[in-house]
C-alpha cells in the first residue's frame, strides 16, 4: 500500500487514541476505541476510494425535507424527559419571580433573580400564551431552539455550499443537546438565536446591520449578563477587517449604539421607578461575586466528555474525531496565517470556552455555546473520507438518541393532559390551596418552588432560588441594599407565613449529605439537632402535610435525592 494511502487511513485512526491519553483508566474505553480503530480501518480500506481528496456531493437532501425531519427528530429526542416535573432549579426559579410582572411589578421590585430583567419578561410571556400550562411552556421552548436551528441554516448558507454537510451539523447539534444536561430552558438557549442572528447579520451585512447586531447584543445582555463577551469576536473581527479609520469609527459607534438603546430603555425603567441601585447591584456586584467564586478547570471538560462517552460513544468518537480533523489540517497547510487563525467561528469558539470559565461553577449548560460553535468546524473538513466518517459517527449518534428517546418521548407527547396532571408538585400546590378560602395567603418556600408557580403566587422570600439563600456574595450585596434583613431565613420565618415548604439536609454535588439549616448550611448534619425546618419548631401553630408519596414520586426530579426531606408546614386556621 501506498505512504500516502497510509496516511490516509492513520488520519482517521489518530482520532481514536486521543481519548487514550486523557483519560482514567478504563477497560470499556479501551475496547471500544480498538474495535472503533479496526471498524474505521476495514471502512477506509475496502470502501472508500483513497485517491479522492476532494469532497463531494454523491447525494442531495431537500431542504424542506431536511427542515421538517430536523424538526421532527428535535421534538421527538427533547422531550424524553417531560414526564419529569423538574430537571433544574432555575427553570422554577425563574417562572416564580416572573409571577410579579403579572401583578404589576417590573422585575426585581419583590422578587429577586440573578440573570437579566428580560428573561423574567420572556417567561412571563411564554408562560401567559400558553395559561400557565408548564407542560406546553416547555413545548414552547423547543420551538425558540428550533428558531437557533433555522438560523444556524441560514448562516451555513453564507459559508458552505454542501447542503448535505448542513444537515449533519444540525443533526450533530440536536443530538448534543439531547442529553440531560441540555433539555431544559436555560437563558443560554434563549441567548443562542439572538447571537446566532447577530452573527448571520455581520455575515450578510445587510443595511444598518452593524447597529442591528447592536441591539441583538443588547438584548442578549438583558437576558444573560454573561453572554456580552460574545460582541467581542464581532469587534474584533470589524477591527482586523477594517483599513478605514472612518469607516472603523463609523461601524463602532453604530455598534455601541444599537448596543445601548435597549439597556438605556431599561436603565430608565428602572431609575424611574427606584430601583436602580438592585439593577446595578445585579449587572456589576453580584456577578462579580460569581465569577470569583471560579472551579471550573480543563479536568471537567475531560469529565463531560467521558460523561458523553458513556451516554452515546458515536457522539463522543464524532467530537472528538473533527476536532482532530480541523487541527491536522490547520497544521498540515505548513505556515500559520494570522487571517486564517482569527476568523469569526475561531473567536467564537475562543469565547465560548473563556465563558465556561468565566462562570466558574462547572455547570454543563455553561457549555450550550461551545457546542454550537465548535460544530462549524465540520465545514472545515474537505478530504472526502473524513468528512464521510464524520458524516456516519452522526448517523449513528443520531440513531443511539432516536432508539433511546424517541418511545419515552411519544408516550409524553401523546398524552399532555395526563404528562401534566401527573406532576408531584402540581398535586402539592392543590393540596396546599385546598387548605384555605381565600387567595391572598402567604407561602414561603425555601425549596420546590415551583409549587408557587402553580399557585400563581410570588415567594414570601425576596430571594426565590433555594441555594441563593446561603451565598453570601449575593445575600451581603441585597443586605446592604436593605432588600433582605441579616439572619434573613429567620427573619422571614419569625413573621409567620401561612404556609413553609422546606427541608433540613440534602446531597451536595460531590454525593455527601450536608446540612440545609441557614446556620449550619454545608456541614455534615449532626444526628439529633432540632433544625430550622423540624416540626417541633411550629407544631404549635402549624400542622404538617403527609408529603412521603410526592417526595418518592418518580416524575419529581431526575436527580433523585433520597435524604431530602419535603417538610409543608400549614397555619392552622
Amino acid at each position: 500500500m501506498k505512504l500516502r494511502e497510509n496516511l490516509q487511513i492513520l488520519s482517521t485512526i489518530f482520532p481514536s487514541y486521543i481519548y487514550l491519553s486523557i483519560s482514567t483508566y478504563d477497560k470499556k474505553l479501551y475496547v471500544a476505541t480498538a474495535l472503533l480503530i479496526l471498524t474505521f480501518y476495514l471502512y477506509k480500506k475496502y470502501y472508500f476510494n483513497l485517491n479522492n481528496n476532494t469532497l463531494t456531493s454523491d447525494w442531495s437532501i431537500n431542504r424542506k425535507v431536511a427542515i421538517f425531519s430536523l424538526f421532527l427528530f428535535l421534538i421527538l429526542s427533547q422531550n424524553r424527559y417531560l414526564n419529569i416535573e423538574t430537571i433544574t432549579w432555575d427553570t422554577s426559579s425563574y417562572l416564580v419571580a416572573s409571577n410579579e410582572i403579572d401583578r404589576g411589578f417590573i422585575p426585581l421590585r419583590t422578587q429577586w433573580e440573578s440573570k437579566g430583567p428580560l428573561t423574567m419578561y420572556i417567561y412571563y410571556l411564554i408562560s401567559t400564551f400558553v395559561n400557565s400550562n408548564y407542560v406546553l411552556f416547555k413545548l414552547m421552548n423547543d420551538i425558540v431552539l428550533f428558531l437557533t436551528l433555522f438560523i444556524l441554516l441560514k448562516k451555513l448558507d453564507l459559508i458552505d455550499s454542501n447542503k448535505n454537510r448542513h444537515y449533519f451539523i444540525c443533526l450533530f447539534l440536536l443530538s448534543t443537546y439531547s442529553n440531560r444536561w441540555f433539555v431544559s430552558e436555560f437563558t443560554e438557549f434563549y441567548c443562542l438565536p439572538i447571537i446566532a442572528f447577530a452573527n448571520y447579520l455581520y455575515l450578510k451585512k445587510l443595511k444598518y446591520h452593524t447597529l442591528f447586531i447592536g441591539i441583538c447584543f443588547g438584548l442578549s445582555f438583558l437576558i444573560n449578563q454573561g453572554s456580552i463577551i460574545f460582541f467581542i469576536p464581532i469587534i474584533l473581527m470589524t477591527l482586523i477587517n477594517s483599513w478605514d479609520f472612518k469607516d472603523l469609527r463609523k461601524k463602532i459607534v453604530s455598534y455601541f449604539s444599537g448596543l445601548l438603546v435597549p439597556n438605556f430603555i431599561f436603565l430608565v425603567l428602572y431609575w424611574s421607578n427606584g430601583l436602580i441601585d438592585v439593577y446595578l447591584a445585579n449587572y456589576i456586584d453580584i456577578p462579580l461575586g460569581y465569577v470569583g467564586e471560579n472551579m471550573s478547570s480543563f479536568y471537567e471538560l475531560r469529565v463531560f466528555l467521558r460523561e458523553i462517552f458513556y451516554l452515546n460513544s458515536f457522539l463522543y468518537f464524532a467530537i472528538v474525531s473533527f476536532i482532530f480533523f480541523f487541527i491536522a489540517s490547520f497544521f498540515s497547510k505548513g505556515k500559520l496565517h494570522f487571517d486564517k487563525l482569527f476568523t469569526l467561528i475561531n473567536l467564537n469558539i475562543i469565547i465560548s470556552l473563556l465563558y465556561y470559565f468565566i462562570a466558574g461553577h462547572n455547570f454543563y449548560h455553561h457549555l450550550i455555546y461551545l457546542i454550537y460553535f465548535v460544530s462549524f468546524l465540520i465545514i472545515n473538513i474537505n478530504q472526502h473520507n473524513q468528512v464521510k466518517v464524520i458524516f456516519l459517527l452522526i448517523f449513528l449518534s443520531s440513531l443511539n438518541v432516536a432508539t433511546s428517546t424517541f418511545q419515552s418521548s411519544f408516550k409524553n407527547l401523546s398524552n399532555l393532559t395526563e404528562t401534566y396532571e401527573n406532576y408531584p408538585l402540581k398535586k402539592l400546590a392543590e393540596t396546599i390551596d385546598d387548605y384555605f378560602i381565600d387567595e391572598n395567603y402567604s407561602v414561603l418556600a425555601l425549596d420546590f418552588v415551583l409549587v408557587l408557580h402553580y399557585l400563581d403566587t410570588t415567594n414570601f422570600s425576596y430571594i426565590v432560588h433555594p441555594t441563593n439563600h446561603y451565598q453570601k456574595y449575593i445575600t451581603d450585596v441585597l443586605i446592604d441594599l436593605n432588600k433582605i434583613e441579616e439572619d434573613n431565613i429567620q427573619a422571614l420565618l419569625n413573621k409567620r407565613p401561612d404556609v413553609i415548604i422546606c427541608n433540613t439536609m440534602s446531597i451536595d454535588t460531590g454525593g455527601k449529605v450536608m446540612s440545609t439549616d441557614p446556620v449550619n448550611y454545608g456541614n455534615d448534619v449532626e444526628e439529633g439537632t432540632e433544625h430550622f425546618c423540624s416540626y417541633g419548631r411550629y407544631s404549635d401553630e402549624y400542622i404538617q402535610l403527609d408529603t412521603e408519596s410526592i417526595r418518592k414520586d418518580p416524575n419529581l426530579n431526575y436527580y433523585y435525592d433520597p435524604y431530602k426531606e419535603m417538610n409543608v408546614f400549614i397555619k392552622s386556621q
